[in-house]
């Protein structure tokens, strides 16, 4: 049964890779999206300098093989792209999209209606390195201008050693985009590295207004905003923009100057205020006498709302959260006094009222009370503890497989002789990691990834022979990392304690004993013992 199992598995993925190979061609392709989604998948970098001429997402070189009946609907990277091409870590002439120097072109600039108007999904990828130079062109970043409703961009990171998005003298520019407008939509991003204009530059995106939001997301990039407005996340905003379960740990630098926001405003003929909720700045901040705070460099106490978010006043330097009190619930406090909270109702940890209260615990990881709160995107928690502008360095759990029988640890199964149990003991050194593991049986996947550490099942009906069960310990921290153990057993009768119409297969953990046994084990898994792990050290 095994063996049929596997012969019907290895050529489904025969096959796989066979459609694959002849589909992921940068163009002309068979199929533009291969999973139905209404995404076209980017397979390269090429791929990606291509959406420039295809920004409503229809199309990419002008075509929709594949696509729905009603048409796609934007891009989704299937893998990491590197601009730094011949991973030599310098950016020059010998990497494909050195341009003369300029770096990317942005996508979609923003003149004779050049938006970018679609979803783009990273899946949980990078894009490495991006590197830009356009020291006098406006709206500059991976996307120069995204406009409207129909604008999702999310799930992914702009990072790398090398990445500079670099417009010195030049207004709107972000590492995502220079402009994000008209309701749309950045979620689940993150960037690191060196941001840099004359005036609205922030390390996510420039210049945000007209219902758009940032969701989810955070920077660590160094931003340097000029003589105009510079924030951690974004450099200026206004008519109801939103930032929600967000943070920034970076510097800035600029006139205007604020850990998430530089400039808070309304335009003359639409005054509604934008809102900044359960977020936080842990970024050192720089400008203005005056026009300078731990939050937002400059706002009209009418233009913004802020709810429910912190910064602290010993790593920004700023005294205040704005250079003008505005409207909502903000505070500053210390690091140690913000690392303190375990939960969002921590009573134990109290200043003027609960911190963090109403924060989702299934959006934030708040860690030990030694840990600033860690946001959690695509299953990952991203978390810079100290508050030092650098991401957490994590450390590699440690697994091992246990075997016990009938509650005692064994070195082999007796038949009849009481119920099995086959625990996973994982130490780690980050304490307040959580885990997945996936079994195997004799190596056929027994499932995917759960939270169970632990197997028990009955031995009454177990056919003599030698299994081995192995599993991998998957921790949730950026970046994941993984340890792998393995047991080896024998099940053996035993006369006096076997069932009368009990029967032995004769073999050694294949053929029919190794299908009943994964039966048993898969059913285990399933029903008889779950827990999340979260395993201190």
């Amino acid at each position: 049964m095994a063996t049929t199992y596997f012969q019907r598995f290895l050529v489904f993925i025969i096959s796989i890779c066979a459609i694959a190979s002849t589909a992921y061609a940068e163009s002309g392709r068979t199929d533009y999206d291969l999973d139905d989604d209404g995404l076209i998948e980017i397979n390269s970098l090429a791929d990606l300098n291509e959406i420039r001429n295809n920004l409503d997402g229809t199309t990419l070189y002008g075509e929709s093989t594949g696509c729905p009946v009603e048409g796609c609907n934007g891009f989704e990277l299937t893998t990491t792209l590197d601009f730094d091409t011949n991973a030599d870590g310098v950016m020059d002439e010998n990497d494909e999209y050195w341009n003369e120097g300029e770096g990317l072109e942005p996508l979609g600039v923003g003149n004779d209606n050049s938006f970018f108007t679609a979803i783009f999904d990273g899946n949980g990828h990078q894009i490495l390195n991006l590197y830009i130079q356009k020291p006098s062109t406006n709206f500059v970043g991976l996307f120069g201008y995204a406009r409207g409703e129909t604008v999702v961009i999310r799930d992914f990171g702009i990072t790398g050693e090398l990445m500079n998005v670099n417009a010195n003298l030049s207004a709107y520019v972000g590492a995502f985009t220079g402009v994000l407008s008209e309701g749309a939509v950045l979620s689940d991003v993150y960037s690191t590295g060196s941001v840099s204009g004359s005036s609205s530059t922030g390390g996510l995106v420039g210049l945000g207004y007209s219902d758009s939001s940032i969701i989810n997301s955070f920077s660590t990039s160094a931003v340097n905003g000029g003589s105009g407005s510079a924030g951690g996340l974004i450099g200026s905003l206004s008519d109801a923009f939103t930032i929600n379960n967000s943070f920034f740990s970076g510097t800035v630098n600029g006139i205007y100057s604020g850990g998430l926001i530089g400039g808070a405003y309304n335009s003359y003929t639409n005054h509604r205020s934008s809102t900044i909720k359960n977020s936080f700045s842990f970024g050192r901040v720089a400008g203005r006498e005056g026009y300078t705070g731990g939050i937002i460099g400059l706002a009209n106490p009418d233009d913004v709302v802020i709810l429910n978010s912190y910064w602290s006043p010993d790593i920004t330097g700023q005294d205040s959260g704005t250079n003008e009190p505005v409207s909502g619930s903000y505070l500053g406090a210390t690091l140690a006094e913000l690392q303190c909270p375990t939960s969002s109702d921590d009573t134990e940890c109290l200043i003027s009222h609960t911190l963090y209260a109403s924060w989702d615990a299934t959006v934030w990881d708040f860690g030990t009370n030694q840990e600033l709160p860690g946001l959690i995107i695509n299953g990952v928690v991203y978390r810079d503890s100290d508050g030092d502008g650098a991401l957490d360095i994590n450390q590699a759990p440690e697994v091992t497989l246990v075997l016990k029988q009938d509650g005692d640890v064994v070195p082999d199964v007796i038949v009849g002789a009481g119920d099995v149990t086959i625990e996973a003991v994982i130490t780690d050194p980050d304490v307040s990691d959580v885990h997945t593991l996936t079994w195997t049986l004799s190596d056929s996947s027994l499932m995917g990834e759960t939270d169970n550490t632990s197997a028990s099942f009955s031995s009454d009906n177990i056919p003599d022979g030698e299994y081995t069960v192995a599993v991998v310990a998957t921790d949730n921290r950026y970046s994941p990392l993984s340890d792998d153990a393995s047991i080896t057993f024998t099940v053996e009768r035993n006369a006096s304690s076997a069932p009368e119409n009990s029967t032995s297969s004769g073999s050694s953990g294949g053929g029919g004993a190794l299908g009943v046994f994964w039966v048993l084990m898969l059913s285990g898994l399933m029903l008889l013992r779950s827990r999340r792990s979260n395993i201190p050290s």
